[in-house]
């Protein structure tokens, strides 16, 4: 299953005056959120691609997206696998 964004998959209950997501679409979208920060990560530090290879501005890049991730699985904890958890250790 491809990881897909939230838009679209909210859930309106009016009768009790909420709105919802399902897990499993919160979870994709986490995922996917993961997967592409992964994505940039692999393109700063492809030397193919990159010019500024060992550079200090390369460095600090990836330790942003390093926090970026670490921030989302902090706020999403419930919805990362055990095997996402093991990958970061």
């Amino acid at each position: 299953m491809e990881n897909e964004p939230l838009k679209g998959k909210v859930y309106h209950i009016p009768e009790k005056g909420l709105s919802i997501f399902w897990y499993s679409s919160i979870k994709s979208a986490v995922q996917g959120l993961l997967k592409d920060i992964e994505k940039l990560e692999s393109e700063i530090t492809d030397e193919y691609k990159n010019e500024w290879l060992n550079t200090p501005m390369k460095h600090y890049c990836i330790s942003l997206l390093n926090e970026c991730k670490g921030l989302v699985k902090k706020w999403f904890p419930d919805v990362i696998s055990e095997d996402d958890k093991n990958e970061e250790k």
